[in-house]
């Protein structure tokens, strides 16, 4: 009885142990630092997979399949394995190797063997006669009768190629070409470099040593790393350096602005759009009215064109003359992407429109401003006149040429305020007549 047990117990652990193994996760074990070779010789890529070859019946894989005694397990085929270069899912008419009879790439033809065969895992590649055009990044790819999943991308392996033993080799990966945002991957060695060799890596825009590896990867490149760069390696006191590997980084148009000449006023306008991208910007597309709103659709809308011509360093320009008032809008595109700016032309006699409020208002204050000027004017007479009448020599006078009048104050009409407050006096009053 108890020995019954200890089988049963042993033979579910083993069930489970093959049904863990059957339902491994994807994965491509290559090498992480590049593989060097020399030009002529043979060079072999070592490689091994695995992938999920079960599910229970719910469809669940990358884990153990339920316990369940009436549950069914459904097991998954290999239908290809493939080589190819620089491609992350081998979706590329040039293939290394396909096992389903896809002949691979004329360069490669009668130099390749695949160490691979059916339940091995085995995906090593050993590639003849090798040529300095071999080099590049190597990517298996498997795939299965899974109706759902497929095997995530690779990022593959690096093969260099040097043209002597002694030589100093350099790799780009995916390429040298590389757009902004994207990872790159900077490779350097040589066949005769041993396992304490050092490595140093030199950028041409700047000053000292920019990195201390075999292999240099930079996430998220800009066009600040456009330029050129140089593997040095060090074997003891003894250090030699590569060839320049040059990294040109493209992007979509930016910093794109019109200009518009002449400054003055009157039609027609010559309108310039100008604009920085890699590669550059080779046609301009102008459009005006509603095709400039941010939300229109500028495929449903005429275009003009204007051819670019150079205009520095990355930058190119177009122009257009305008012969319309209102909104002009230009868009900048290369392979990357786009990018759109707009000005608005307006007419001299369009800044205030007849009939509005504004135009309305400017008459009313010019009117209100003399009606005010013109009262300002008149109580500044009537108060120099007034004060001048009741100054101490117009009494003087009064007295003089009038010896009978008693200094008495008589109230006539038209009589002016007396500054002082202590009488009036009329401009008539027969004080006055003199």
């Amino acid at each position: 009885m108890e020995v019954e047990a200890r089988a049963r117990s042993c033979w579910l652990l083993l069930s489970l142990c093959l049904k863990c193994a059957l339902a491994a996760d994807w994965s491509v074990q290559v090498p992480a630092s590049p593989v060097c070779a020399v030009v002529g010789s043979a060079v072999v890529l070592p490689c091994s997979f695995d992938f999920p070859q079960s599910s229970d019946r719910s469809g669940a894989t990358g884990g153990p399949p339920a316990q369940d005694d009436g549950g069914e397990v459904r097991q998954y085929n290999v239908l290809a394995e493939m080589w190819c270069l620089g491609n992350s899912r081998c979706v590329t008419p040039k293939y290394v190797f396909h096992s389903a009879g896809i002949l691979p790439h004329p360069s490669y033809q009668g130099r390749v063997e695949y160490f691979g065969q059916p339940g091995t895992k085995n995906c090593s590649l050993k590639i003849s006669d090798v040529r300095q055009s071999d080099s590049g990044t190597y990517v298996f790819y498997l795939i299965t009768d899974h109706p759902t999943e497929k095997m995530p991308e690779q990022s593959g392996v690096q093969l260099l190629v040097a043209e002597s033993s002694g030589a100093v080799t350099v790799a780009a990966g995916p390429s040298s070409r590389v757009a902004e945002g994207e990872t790159l991957r900077l490779a350097c060695c040589s066949p005769a470099a041993g396992p304490q060799a050092g490595y140093t890596w030199f950028q041409s825009t700047g000053v000292g040593p920019r990195r201390r590896a075999q292999v240099w990867d930079i996430s998220r490149v800009t066009s600040a790393d456009s330029g050129g760069y140089v593997c040095q390696i060090q074997s003891g006191d003894a250090a030699q350096n590569s060839t320049v590997l040059t990294i040109d980084v493209e992007y979509s148009p930016r910093s794109t602005a019109i200009s518009v000449s002449p400054a003055g006023d009157g039609l027609p306008f010559t309108l310039t759009c100008s604009s920085d991208a890699n590669p550059p910007v080779h046609t301009y597309a102008w459009y005006r009215g509603a095709a400039c709103l941010p939300s229109a659709d500028k495929s449903s809308h005429p275009a003009r064109r204007s051819k670019a011509v150079p205009a520095g360093v990355g930058r190119t320009q177009g122009a257009v003359s305008a012969e319309e008032y209102g909104e002009h809008c230009c868009v900048a595109r290369n392979r990357h992407g786009s990018q759109t700016h707009t000005v608005t032309l307006q007419s001299p006699r369009a800044t205030t429109p007849p009939g509005s409020s504004e135009s309305r208002l400017v008459p009313i204050g010019v009117g209100v401003g003399v009606f005010l000027l013109v009262v300002v004017a008149a109580v500044c007479l009537i108060t120099s006149i007034c004060i001048e009448l009741f100054s101490p020599r117009r009494f003087w006078d009064l007295q003089r040429y009038h010896p009978k009048w008693d200094g008495s104050k008589e109230v006539i009409e038209n009589t002016c305020p007396d500054p002082t407050g202590t009488m009036e006096l009329g401009l008539s009053s027969p004080l006055y007549q003199v």
